[in-house]
């Protein structure tokens, strides 16, 4: 239990929970009520999710508009759509509908991120391709043996129309623990990216809390290091909206002591961002200053910010020789 609750935010498969609590309680009580009920739940984890953790979830979001769908379709239109005994088998296949909408076009997801102006540091594309295999292998079978009106006794059809669904989504929440468990077993370390928009010889700084003047894209991403460079290209397109698609470069990897003495030292990326006209990247409360200027003691900057300054410095005068990386007109995603 204590494992759980430290890495629960690590689980995306919790999302699955208001979905199982929904399945395994159609086991036993299989009306538009148990559906409401699940919806209730589900819409109660997902307004949760967004407004205090600040994130969201997707299976919690699928699970939410399935449950939804079903429980709607059942209250205006009775039977037509959701037979008696095809609730669950119903609902397993709305599901089986977002789960696929995501393997196959993920970037809807990363939009819907983007307009409610949340985050989301983890992949849910490995759980939802498990679903998409389980689920249409499940429902393909289930169809082949009603359309053939295979003999079947009360026990095997209860197992196969209530049990084995539910039993995909214990499967994946299961998985999902077992790898984070391993994971966990290997000292890996948060990695702080650090984005700088450079135009010429000047950078994008914002100013912070402190008065100090720093980057402004700062994120700690949690992951495989393999797909570090592909967060930091996202972060360009989410927070400084620059669409064309520029070869960040990495620079610089450091470890760097943590604010709090308790915690463990953190790795640092620095990416360099190659900026064409400094209108193209624009930040509230953001300038774009000299390196110069910059680089003199007087200049207030923060701490990582001086550790970084001599090799933006290097990139900036190779690039004044060299120029500026081409722009590669395509988008990020």
């Amino acid at each position: 239990m204590e494992f759980l609750l430290k890495h629960k935010d690590k689980i995306v498969s919790f999302g699955l929970l208001p979905t199982i609590i929904t399945l395994i309680g159609l086991h036993f009580f299989p009306t538009t009520e148990m559906l409401g009920v699940g919806l209730v739940i589900s819409i109660t984890a997902l307004l949760y999710d967004i407004f205090h953790l600040k994130g969201l979830n997707f299976f919690l979001l699928q699970g939410t508009i399935g449950i939804g769908l079903c429980f709607f379709l059942r209250v205006f239109y009775g039977y037509q759509y959701v037979p008696l005994n095809g609730i669950t088998p119903a609902l397993e296949f709305m599901l089986l509908i977002f789960a696929s909408i995501h393997v196959i076009a993920p970037d809807i997801y990363f939009f819907l991120l983007k307009k409610l102006r949340l985050t989301s540091r983890f992949s849910y594309i490995l759980e939802a391709r498990t679903i998409f295999a389980l689920s249409a292998i499940h429902l393909i079978i289930l169809q082949i043996m009603i359309s053939r009106h295979a003999p079947l006794s009360e026990n095997w059809r209860f197992f196969m129309g209530n049990v084995i669904p539910v039993s995909i989504y214990i499967l994946c929440l299961i998985a999902n623990i077992t790898g984070i468990r391993m994971a966990a077993k290997y000292d890996i370390l948060k990695i702080v990216i650090r984005i700088a928009p450079l135009c010429c010889d000047k950078l994008l700084l914002v100013r912070r809390e402190d008065n100090k003047w720093d980057l402004p894209v700062i994120r700690t991403y949690n992951g495989a290091l393999r797909k570090a460079d592909s967060f930091a290209e996202r972060l360009v397109e989410d927070f400084l909206h620059y669409k064309k698609r520029i070869p960040l470069m990495m620079v610089q990897s450091y470890t760097a002591s943590h604010p709090n003495p308790d915690c463990f030292p953190l790795k640092t990326q620095l990416y360099i961002l190659p900026v064409e006209n400094i209108s193209d990247v624009t930040v509230p409360g953001g300038e774009y200053v000299p390196i110069d200027k910059i680089m003199e003691k007087s200049f207030p900057k923060a701490e990582r910010l001086y550790k970084e300054l001599l090799q933006i410095w290097m990139v900036s005068d190779v690039w004044k020789e060299m120029g500026t990386p081409p722009v590669i007109k395509k988008k990020l995603r």
